[in-house]
């Protein structure tokens, strides 16, 4: 790479791409320490400058064919994959199978995944945000409870091109907070609608959409917005910041990028993609909604109709107390409701009746003793030979 720096430039600065974008699972850039040690030592005298802004905010217009993969491949493939989630949770599904229905649907429309492949959390409450535990460490797999809130947050990609989704759905009537949280999100949502067009800065976007978290006293745990192809410019909030821990202290020394982390000055251009993603949070609990929006010359364009508010679905009724009791409990009391005819005996030939009488048939018994004596004369004619039924008699 020195090399053929010093072909193609043999003088002047040198503009990086990478040293101060910060994105998921980035956070301190993605130039790797060795390629850049090896760079600087090799163009000795060579002044170096960080140009990622720059160059982010070049990329973010997108060209009518990078739309179309957006919208038609990417968005529809998401809102085939909240359905998918959406027909998935139920009480007592465990997470692996929410997590395979929504790989796999992604999959069948021919979509890749963006690290980190799929975030997915269920309990109430819960802040955790990330993939599932049971991925990286040996824990039991989690299933879904009556109560229960499930979030995920989806990355379909198509020819290089991102959408994001975020998910939630309550399992049942959710809890007063829950509920509250929903509404939270849902008013933030169309608060950054409201004044999204072409134009705008990036800072206004952001204030707009934390308004309605001032009030009830909710705080955002990840950005209220971000910017998709490229997903660097990050709109996170400081309100009521008091209950929670802001990006701006966090240990050490404030990060160089902070105005970008917090909503940079930047305009909106026309063919910016943006992935609204509202979240609310009182104390632990918290509910996240959004879909990708695409902006256009004029106004907004939505491209997705399922992930934009919390979806609920019903658990099925509670039985009553005796009928969830085990079967063996119960047997005392289906005995007395109907007296049911004991099982046919496996020793039983086909062409025997139903008589209630196999404990007492002459002909099931000398068939049983044959078995036992001889097992290779007379297969049970279930296919198995079980020489243990007298005792189950």
């Amino acid at each position: 790479m020195a090399g053929l720096i010093r072909e193609r430039r043999p003088r002047g600065r040198i503009g990086v791409v990478g040293l101060e974008t910060q994105t998921a699972g980035e956070f301190s850039g993605f130039v790797p320490a060795r390629f850049w040690s090896g760079l600087t030592d090799n163009l000795t005298g060579r002044e170096t400058a960080a140009i990622s802004w720059t160059f982010n905010e070049m990329m973010l217009p997108k060209s009518d064919e990078e739309i179309t993969l957006v919208r038609w491949w990417a968005a529809s493939t998401a809102e085939a994959v909240c359905q998918a989630m959406l027909e998935a949770v139920a009480p007592g599904v465990p997470e692996t199978e929410i997590y395979a229905a929504v790989l796999a649907t992604l999959a069948r429309h021919g979509c890749g995944v963006r690290y980190p492949t799929l975030i997915l959390d269920s309990g109430c409450p819960s802040l955790a945000w990330g993939p599932p535990r049971w991925t990286t460490t040996a824990e039991p797999v989690r299933r879904i409870g009556a109560r229960d809130l499930v979030m995920a947050e989806i990355f379909p990609a198509f020819g290089n091109a991102e959408a994001q989704v975020q998910v939630s759905v309550a399992v049942g009537k959710p809890e007063a907070a829950v509920a509250q949280c929903a509404a939270v999100a849902r008013a933030s949502y169309e608060a950054g609608l409201s004044v999204l067009r072409a134009g705008i800065t990036f800072r206004e976007l952001v204030h707009a959409m934390e308004r309605p978290l001032r009030e009830p006293g909710c705080w955002a745990l990840t950005p209220l917005v971000h910017s998709l192809n490229p997903q660097a410019f990050l709109g996170f909030t400081e309100v009521n910041a008091q209950d929670a821990v802001p990006v701006s202290t966090l240990p050490g020394p404030p990060p160089r990028n902070l105005p970008q982390l917090m909503g940079s000055d930047s305009i909106l251009p026309a063919g910016a993609t943006l992935a609204l993603e509202p979240n609310a949070c009182i104390g632990r609990t918290r509910v996240v909604s959004g879909r990708t929006v695409i902006v256009p010359e004029k106004g907004y364009e939505e491209t997705n109709s399922l992930p934009c508010r919390m979806r609920t679905t019903y658990a099925p009724p509670r039985q009553p107390r005796r009928a969830r009791q085990h079967r063996g409990r119960c047997h005392a009391i289906a005995t007395r409701r109907r007296q049911r005819p004991p099982p046919r005996s496996p020793f039983a030939p086909a062409s025997c009746a139903s008589c209630a009488s196999c404990a007492s048939c002459p002909t099931i018994i000398v068939r049983w003793l044959t078995n036992t004596l001889n097992p290779t004369l007379i297969p049970p004619v279930s296919g198995r030979r079980n020489t243990t039924w007298p005792r189950a008699w």
